[in-house]
């Protein structure tokens, strides 16, 4: 029904900061489930925890050597295994801010100049979360 509050919560929606399409246009994918995006392995539903949309708060530019085994342990763990980062591997780590619950989260990608360059300039602004084949 095309009521007049139906129209002010279409427009609320549109409106709505994970709904517009400011989130559409970035986008960070990860090929598994990988625990500090809140995937609990105590229930196995992919949907259940997962982080879906996050802000980029910081792009550090950084080597593998000066990174803890702790902080690569946390950082490339999924269901079913952990990610290989090669050795000497320059990198950049991104650090989110989850948009609902405050939640920090980082993600390791390799490095190149125009990813550092393509993150830098998204600094403050949110991106959508993919995992798997979404």
């Amino acid at each position: 029904m095309n009521t007049p509050e139906n129209k002010k919560t279409a427009r609320k929606l549109r409106n709505h900061p994970v709904l517009s399409n400011q989130y559409i246009e970035n986008k960070i994918n990860f090929q598994n489930y990988y625990l500090k995006l809140g995937y609990d392995i105590s229930k196995p539903s992919p949907n259940n925890t997962i982080s879906r949309f996050a802000t980029l708060i910081q792009v550090i530019r950084i080597n593998k050597s000066e990174l803890s085994e702790s902080f690569i342990e946390y950082d490339t763990k999924f269901i079913g295994g952990s990610f290989q980062i090669p050795d000497n591997e320059e990198l950049l780590l991104l650090i989110f801010k989850e948009q609902f619950f405050c939640k920090i989260f980082t993600t390791l990608r390799s490095y190149t100049k125009r990813k550092e360059s393509f993150y830098r300039k998204r600094v403050g602004q949110p991106f959508e979360i993919l995992v798997g084949l979404e």
